[in-house]
């Protein structure tokens, strides 16, 4: 106890000295935390607005769309072509990436999907199982829609009535977080958020004035309904609908014209394609027939916005401007059992696959969405699987998906290409092993120099007495308590910088204490274990140094 007291007192002395290898370690122990800690996802606001319309926090979608390095590597040559999703595919593709529909992507599959991204409902429900069975995931929702082929909307405004044209928009059923009588797991930013009377064009704050955003800022991003009313699960089977309003109105429109509306709704007749039932014997799935479209009648009962992200720009160095953009989404909302209601009538029989064009996955929380979407893609390696917050940052980077009308052209971003996504490899573990190496080596190095500027002091404790080893002894408790004062440092910077992502996810306190004690058992035992090797070879030196050595300055 008095040789590790000793190198306590040592190394606490020697701290100034030390310095650089205590900040190694506490890099190295901030980084490993960075890569276990429960911080490893977003915060629970992160691209809600995205998450809200689509019904899911992860998106799982056709082979290939965002190929992993593994998929690339493992590709035989010649087997990889270029297809391009048909119009008739409806999917959160067309948003994020539109060029799928027109230029196409690579993909190892014999083709591109133009009904579902499955074969058969067997797929389907077995994807589902798979998906939730991970204790992550608390819902998996198909994103369910059918195109529109024609039909017409009517409009009214200063000049009177007009139609403006559905053809091109596709009937989708809602996600039932954007049902008014949402379930009450639902966070409140995923569910309808409050209509604003008026949303301005744009707002503007100034340094010089004392301004900031929520000065001037009455409103809540999301999906809200901004004329009539929402859907409900009472709504049960009824050919009830809401359409996006911003799809349908020009952006000049949105101030004067509106949604023509009756006390129960305006009835649109729609023309859908007809599904014909898959062939079992032959093993092919439902697809669509064109040459015999199907007529349905919905009644519109409102419409709805989605507001997502604020664009702004800063024509001067004290004021900054702000854009509310929506997402033009040319979609039309019914209930899960009407648009079940509403394939039957094109002639999918109950029970059949229907039109998927990819599956929502919900998450418990965002703490861990990073660390989770990688665990899924290992579940289903013939899929790809995405956060909906890596989508959004990916197609925002190329001012996608909405667009962008009050900006100057001059001061809008330069877009990135548009190009087919890639997971990147995961290079946080590899990251952190490197940085641990090199704080091994400073620690060494610290102690082959400590040893070196100290050989009097060592010859004074081996001349009255203390042997070799106790001297390596009191050699390790320095570095090692150097190494405990850097992982304290690193782990701690980690943890508080995962403060807001395990405030705003409210990760229960005994859920979060498990797993902060769980990653530091981790960490501390890597920056320990690290220490001590590294420690091995001045302190086998000190052993061997004699007292002659020592006293006449030899190396």
């Amino acid at each position: 106890m008095t040789l590790i007291h000793l190198g306590i007192v040592n190394a606490v002395r020697n701290l100034g000295r030390s310095l650089l290898s205590v900040v190694a370690m506490a890099l190295a122990a901030m980084m490993m935390t960075g890569s276990l800690t429960v911080a490893e996802g977003y915060t629970a606001r992160r691209a809600a607005e995205y998450r809200s319309f689509l019904g899911g926090d992860v998106l799982v979608y056709p082979t290939w769309v965002w190929p992993t390095r593994s998929d690339v590597e493992s590709v035989v040559p010649g087997t990889a072509r270029l297809v391009t999703l048909p119009r008739s595919f409806a999917s959160p593709l067309r948003y994020f990436h539109p060029d799928f529909y027109s230029s196409g992507y690579l993909t190892v599959a014999a083709g591109a999907p133009s009904y579902s991204m499955f074969g058969s409902r067997a797929d389907l429900d077995e994807v589902r199982e798979v998906l939730l069975a991970h204790p992550e995931v608390t819902g998996v929702e198909p994103y369910r829609a059918l195109p529109v082929i024609g039909g017409s909307l009517e409009i009214t405004g200063p000049d009177g009535s007009s139609h403006v044209s559905l053809g091109g928009h596709v009937l989708r059923s809602s996600p039932p977080n954007l049902l008014s009588d949402a379930p009450e797991d639902v966070p409140g930013y995923l569910r309808l958020v409050p209509a604003a009377a008026d949303i301005p064009a744009t707002v503007m704050t100034s340094t010089t004035a004392g301004t900031i955003l929520s000065d001037v800022m009455n409103w809540t991003p999301g999906v809200f309904v901004s004329r009539g009313r929402a859907l409900s699960s009472a709504d049960d089977d009824r050919p009830v609908a809401v359409v996006n309003r911003r799809a349908v109105l020009s952006r000049a429109q949105v101030r004067d014209y509106d949604v023509a509306m009756g006390l129960q709704g305006q009835t649109v007749r729609l023309t859908i394609p007809r599904i014909v039932p898959g062939d079992p014997e032959r093993g092919t799935g439902p697809y669509y027939d064109f040459s015999r479209p199907v007529t349905v009648d919905i009644s519109v009962v409102g419409a709805y916005d989605v507001a997502s992200r604020l664009f702004s720009w800063n024509p001067f160095p004290d004021v900054t401007y702000y854009e509310q953009l929506y997402l033009e989404a040319p979609e039309i909302l019914l209930t899960p059992a009407a648009f079940d209601r509403i394939l039957q009538a094109a002639g999918l029989p109950a029970g059949e696959l229907p039109p998927v064009g990819a599956l929502a996955v919900s998450l418990r929380d965002q703490s861990k969405a990073v660390a989770v979407t990688e665990e899924l893609r290992g579940l289903v390696p013939s899929l790809s699987v995405v956060t909906v917050a890596q989508e959004a940052d990916f197609a925002n980077a190329r001012n996608l998906p909405e667009t962008i009308y009050e900006c100057p052209p001059d001061f809008r971003p330069r877009p990135l290409p548009l190009s087919q996504p890639a997971v990147p490899p995961e290079a946080r573990q590899f990251f952190g092993l490197l940085l641990f190496g090199f704080a091994g080596l400073v620690a060494a190095g610290n102690s082959t120099l400590m040893i070196l500027s100290r050989r009097t002091e060592f010859a004074i404790l081996k001349a009255i007495g203390m042997r070799g080893f106790e001297i390596g002894l009191v050699v390790m408790v320095e570095v090692v308590t150097l190494a405990v004062i850097g992982l304290v440092l690193g782990f701690s910077v980690a943890e508080v910088g995962s403060l807001p992502i395990i405030l705003t996810n409210r990760i229960g306190p005994a859920a979060v204490l498990k797993a902060i004690g769980r990653d530091f058992a981790i960490v501390a035992s890597a920056t320990l274990a690290c220490a001590v090797v590294f420690a091995l070879v001045p302190m086998s030196r000190t052993l061997r140094i004699t007292v002659a050595e020592a006293m006449r300055g030899d190396e």
